[in-house]
């Protein structure tokens, strides 16, 4: 890992912003399952396209390359993750409550 001239490497136990931000997603809701296709790779000729099944299959790839570039150490990816979910299930336990309608109409 490389750091810019001043700058200083991450920690490695400090938790990846990215990891953080990415995990809350669909298996939060109750299901992992995800099927989604993303434009990868674009250039005038061909589009490469990433087609996910799962949460853990669009996690994977995102940490990989998060670590496969030197922006973050793995443990620090994994440290992310978890503080993400764990994020993701306190604000889903205490924000998206059944029958906490808001809306006023009943």
């Amino acid at each position: 890992m490389v750091a810019a001239a001043g700058e200083a490497l991450p920690a490695r136990r400090s938790p990846a912003g990215a990891g953080c931000a990415e995990t809350g997603g669909p298996g939060v809701l109750g299901t992992s399952n995800l099927n989604v296709t993303i434009p990868g790779f674009v250039s005038p000729t061909t589009t490469t396209l990433r087609t996910y099944a799962t949460e853990q299959d669009l996690m994977t790839e995102l940490v990989n390359a998060r670590v496969w570039i030197g922006y973050h150490f793995r443990t620090s990816t994994a440290v992310g993750e978890d503080l993400g979910h764990s994020v993701a299930a306190w604000t889903m336990q205490r924000f998206f409550l059944a029958g906490d309608d808001q809306s006023g109409d009943d």
